[in-house]
């Protein structure tokens, strides 16, 4: 039993996407449309840059108040920790954020909607969480082309 590194190398690996059904955000789609996400895989880059969001976001506040006045650091700092969504926010939930940050394709979420999301619908947070977390421990498809074009029925579910 030995590894075909050649078949690795030459192997066409794209992250793969699943359609989430949200219906409880129903009434935020038009009434013509099915009420889902899709979401994605996620890479090994984006994984490691989730799991270091809190220590990211810790250096940049320490450098706001290291270029700050004496008398303005702290509300620099304060807005700093505001603007990235980390005022004394957990870490597993940093981690979360960062993640439906990468991993929800459509739609296409910035950090506020994110950071709504998780306040008043935080089932529905999970719910795509874990349909991440499932597609990255799935693994790449194999021989498929990297772009958008998958289909919700070709898709993995």
């Amino acid at each position: 039993m030995s590894f075909d590194l050649n078949r690795f190398q030459q192997a066409q690996l794209a992250l793969r996407e699943k359609i989430v059904p949200v219906p409880e955000l129903a009434g935020f789609f038009h009434e013509s449309v099915d009420p889902v996400f899709r979401v994605r895989a996620l890479s090994g880059e984006e994984i490691f840059r989730a799991a270091d969001a809190s220590a990211r976001d810790q250096k940049i506040v320490a450098a706001v108040q290291a270029i700050g006045a004496a008398a303005q650091a702290d509300k620099f700092a304060e807005a700093f920790r505001d603007l990235l969504g980390s005022n004394d926010v957990p870490e597993e939930m940093r981690r979360r954020i960062e993640h439906l940050l990468a991993g929800v394709v459509d739609p296409k979420l910035d950090r506020q909607d994110v950071l709504r999301l998780i306040a008043f619908y935080p089932t529905v947070a999970g719910k795509l969480h874990a349909a991440i977390l499932e597609l990255i421990g799935e693994g790449p498809d194999l021989g498929k082309a990297s772009d958008s074009t998958q289909t919700p029925a070709s898709s993995s579910t």
